[in-house]
């Protein structure tokens, strides 16, 4: 007859066991949670738009572009020199090359040929051409500037708008369960005859208006949500939650008259620098 062993645990080798099993479920839950939490702030929305925008792709390929043909332009003065090398050969009857006569054999011919050029004066074309080119190329570089800045400034209205039409969402939902839970208190009223039917049917009357509120809000929800996923280049996602602004982190006092502003913002706008070095580039 076996006999049987029991093997006891104390308290302090459970709570060995148990404790690391714990942290693990709970930094997996954890992970879980942060996974599934989509929450971009302003500035998170900014990055991926730098990242992603293709238009700001765009403006980057065409400077891009420039600077290759501002390096073309240079290298426009260096000398150019060409090089050929050319082998043949004849089997049969073929007039020989040095005789003239016909000749019944194989011959062999070979020809080498080298040249070379450097441009002494063009009329400053040459000169001129490396001015605009580098012109052109600091004009690129602008409007990559410039094409952040409207990305900016996209990105921070269609974020404002995704918050105030979700704050405008919550406000019309509250009220159209509001409404909801009058027209059935109501209901059990008019059932008893209790209130008049006009009442009760206004109320119901109000409740189809705030659900159709609703729906048409919720519409333009995933509209302004959808436009700020499409100008971060990024997938549609329904459930993506942007983080709240406060107010207080974009007041800002501007000193001066309307005219120094005007002026400043024509000294560092990156759109009027652009423009400029564009006329300079066409005038070389």
């Amino acid at each position: 007859m076996k006999k049987q062993q029991f093997v006891s645990l104390s308290g302090k080798t459970i709570k060995s066991i148990l404790l690391p099993a714990f942290l693990l479920m709970a930094g997996a839950s954890l992970f879980a949670q942060t996974e599934s939490s989509k929450i971009l702030s302003l500035k998170q929305c900014l990055d991926i738009a730098f990242e992603n925008n293709l238009d700001l792709k765009q403006a980057e390929l065409k400077a891009a572009s420039s600077a290759i043909d501002y390096r073309q332009a240079r290298q426009n003065m260096l000398p150019a020199i060409n090089g050929s090398i050319e082998h043949g050969s004849n089997q049969g009857r073929s007039i020989d090359p040095f005789t003239n006569s016909y000749l019944n054999q194989k011959i062999d011919y070979a020809n080498y040929g080298l040249n070379g050029g450097v441009v002494l004066f063009s009329g400053m074309a040459t000169q001129n051409n490396i001015q605009a080119q580098r012109l052109a190329l600091a004009a690129g570089r602008e409007e990559i500037q410039q094409a952040k800045d409207n990305l900016s400034l996209n990105i921070m209205t269609a974020y404002l708008q995704v918050l105030s039409t979700a704050d405008l969402l919550e406000q019309i939902r509250i009220q159209a369960n509001l409404s909801r839970k009058q027209v059935e208190r109501l209901a059990i009223l008019h059932e008893e005859g209790e209130v008049p039917p006009g009442q009760y049917y206004d109320l119901k009357g109000q409740l189809a208006n705030d659900e159709i509120n609703e729906v048409t809000t919720r519409n333009q929800f995933d509209a302004v949500l959808l436009a700020l996923c499409q100008l971060m280049n990024i997938p549609y996602d329904p459930t993506l939650e942007l983080e709240p602004v406060r107010p207080e982190d974009f007041l800002q006092t501007y000193e001066g008259d309307a005219a120094s502003i005007y002026q400043t913002a024509l000294n560092q706008l990156a759109v009027v620098k652009a423009a400029g070095l564009r006329t300079e580039s066409a005038e070389k």
